[in-house]
């Protein structure tokens, strides 16, 4: 993504941004021309200060300092999305000068003095999906942050590699050299999914935690603090047993209203900054199927998806139900539609 900056401009504001620009950021270029970028930082300034406090200050400076043309910063930072989802945001900056007419000069006249408008031209890159590890940097405890900081020297010792390459592979090669120095549980086992190859994720943590209605909003926090990344979202001993077709409806509508409520709930404690790492797989008995629309639609309205939809035997495991056929159907119908990434 590219963006200019106006240096002379009253508070240094953007004059361009490209479509990717409003890809990444979810900002249109007619809402984010004359703005600053500032507000691609966190809507909650205490997190901006943890985050980005160094960087910032060197971006400020690097934008009201008079510098020679070519003169060029690389910063890694936090941003939010306009949905106020984060994302890790490599940045390189360069001082450039586009020529300009001079005023009351003809078009094309011999004689018009050449003269030059400094302006900032930036290209960015959105970070996030090239490593699992990458994303755990948002959790904002003290090994995050260490990491986070470790990350950015590594760009900094680098940067004049960015003369000879793009930006993607700059950031590549980086992250490579960064990935060994993490500590275990930033890179936890993973199973691979086998799913379509357009499916958001290829891999999901190869240990969760089962959590029902009836506890989700106690254990999902404690377990996120504690490393955990997969959900099982399954139905206690009770739910399982209910018969009542009416009943059964009503305990996948809690199942998705608790969803939804906890979903919630992890905004204010900013869990949803390790959105991109936090997995959901959905386990059904036969008589409670109905709960993937519930969970689906839930999931969906807060920009997750469901990785993967279980069919859960183990009332009956010894007596097999020709109805069991078209569950595989239905289930199997959702993955090929793009609404779960595997079923088993």
């Amino acid at each position: 993504a590219i963006a200019i900056a106006d240096p002379a401009g009253k508070d240094c504001p953007l004059v361009y941004v490209s479509p990717k620009f409003e890809t990444i950021t979810g900002y249109s270029r007619d809402w984010a021309i004359g703005r600053n970028c500032r507000f691609l930082q966190p809507n909650m300034s205490w997190c901006n200060t943890v985050f980005n406090r160094e960087e910032t200050r060197a971006m400020r400076s690097f934008c009201e300092d008079v510098l020679p043309r070519g003169t060029r910063i690389v910063n890694l930072l936090v941003n939010e999305h306009k949905s106020r989802y984060p994302f890790i945001n490599l940045l390189m900056m360069e001082h450039i000068d586009i020529p300009l007419p001079k005023a009351g000069s003809e078009p094309g006249s011999l004689y018009a003095r050449q003269v030059y408008k400094p302006l900032v031209f930036g290209v960015q890159t959105a970070l996030d999906g090239q490593s699992f590890g990458l994303v755990e940097l948002l959790g904002m405890d003290h090994e995050a942050l260490k990491q986070l900081d470790r990350l950015r020297q590594i760009l900094r010792r680098r940067e004049s590699t960015l003369r000879f390459q793009s930006l993607n592979t700059f950031a590549r090669e980086c992250i490579a050299e960064w990935m060994p120095g993490l500590p275990g549980y930033f890179s936890l086992p993973r199973l691979r999914l086998g799913a379509m190859s357009s499916w958001r994720r290829a891999s999901v943590p190869a240990l969760g935690l089962e959590i029902t209605a009836q506890n989700m909003l106690e254990a999902v926090p404690q377990a996120l603090e504690e490393g955990v990344r997969h959900f099982y979202l399954t139905f206690s001993p009770a739910d399982r047993e209910v018969t009542d077709e009416s009943e059964c409806n009503l305990q996948c509508r809690l199942l998705g209203l608790r969803l939804t409520e906890l979903l919630n709930l992890m905004v204010p404690g900013l869990y949803h900054y390790l959105r991109s790492n936090i997995s959901f797989t959905l386990v059904t008995p036969p008589r409670l199927m109905r709960a993937y629309e519930e969970v689906a639609r839930a999931l969906y309205l807060h920009s997750y998806a469901l990785d993967s939809w279980l069919l859960d035997l183990r009332e009956r495991p010894d007596r097999w139900d020709i109805r069991y056929v078209d569950y595989w159907r239905l289930m199997s119908g959702v993955r090929v539609a793009g609404g779960v990434g595997n079923v088993g």
